[in-house]
């Protein structure tokens, strides 16, 4: 693994912890709303392809549908179970459209979507004319995602697609010439990362709930701080990469998917019952535990479900 790889995965890393850290909703100071961003922006920045369209799509396909449709799967008769009555009254088209909720796979298939759209921006050599739009739609789409209209279409995350794209885009657009710069640590990046932690305290020092900053758009405020978070989380993660701790980090980076797919259910069904009757840090402990262990059991015994036909590391 080289070393720009390694900051990545450590930043992955750390970031799907936090993830698990949010639906555990374990306390918290910095905003969540960066994290999914977080992803999409490397996802766009790690974006190379150089194969045909059919040869793409199966490989888009194995390492994103069929995790999706794993999990949809599982989701789907979990809540045939623990909801029978509100299950057995819904349309097939609802009930995949609450199992892909309660699979919280809607990331795959936005992803999927994007990197279908990049595929041919890529082609054409769009990528500006991707920026603006993804600019344009962002508004509706942080509304959408405000006022929780997840379903719109069914299936199709609407909301989902509108309000990631940007930073999928991004990524894209200028997330290579970023994590080069950080790379080489030069003058520029530091003085990025002052800036970043600037912005990051002044949300907090001037939160949205002001009675000016309200009228807006949570997720039209929060966006500087995003971009913000993104980039210093990457610049300490490139400083700082060969702590101690960072081996164990990358790991985990190097199977966010395995996580992030396997932490939900395994909340939602098994460990939430024990919210109540155990120290929340003693249960977050346990879950990390257990998903380490399904990291484990995953990439030896059952790679497929998570797209993968060998036991190699899976990667978001």
């Amino acid at each position: 693994m080289n070393q720009r790889s390694k900051s990545i995965d450590i930043a992955k890393g750390i970031t799907i912890l936090w993830v698990v850290w949010m639906h555990m909703k374990m306390p918290s100071i910095l905003y969540a709303s960066v994290q999914m961003p977080f992803f999409f922006f490397i996802s766009g920045a790690l974006w190379n392809n150089t194969n045909n369209f059919l040869s793409f799509i199966q490989k888009k396909s194995k390492s994103l549908l069929i995790p999706t449709i794993s999990f949809v799967i599982l989701a789907y008769v979990l809540f045939s179970i623990k909801h029978e009555k509100f299950f057995t009254e819904s349309s097939l088209l609802w009930k995949i459209d609450y199992s892909i909720k309660g699979s919280i796979t809607w990331f795959l298939i936005v992803l999927f979507i994007f990197n279908i759209i990049e595929y041919y921006v890529e082609k054409f050599n769009l990528i500006k004319l991707e920026v603006i739009i993804s600019v344009l739609l962002y508004p509706l789409g942080a509304y959408l995602y405000a006022k929780n209209y997840f379903s719109i279409i069914p299936i199709i995350p609407l909301a989902h697609i509108l309000v990631f794209w940007i930073y999928y885009t991004l990524g894209a657009y200028m997330g290579k010439k970023l994590i080069y710069q950080i790379n080489i640590d030069n003058k520029r990046s530091k003085y990025f990362s002052i800036i970043s932690c600037f912005v990051i305290l002044l949300v907090h020092i001037i939160p949205w709930n002001n009675k000016i900053l309200s009228h807006i758009s949570f997720y039209l405020y929060i966006f500087p701080y995003t971009l913000s978070y993104i980039y210093l989380l990457l610049y300490l993660c490139n400083k700082y990469k060969n702590v101690r701790l960072s081996k164990s980090l990358s790991y985990i980076g190097c199977n966010s998917i395995i996580i992030y797919l396997i932490h939900w259910p395994l909340w939602n069904y098994i460990l939430h019952d024990f919210s109540n009757k155990i120290n929340c840090y003693f249960l977050y402990i346990i879950m990390i535990f257990l998903l380490i262990l399904s990291i484990i059991i995953v990439n030896k015994y059952i790679p497929f479900i998570v797209g993968k036909s060998t036991n190699k590391q899976s990667k978001i």
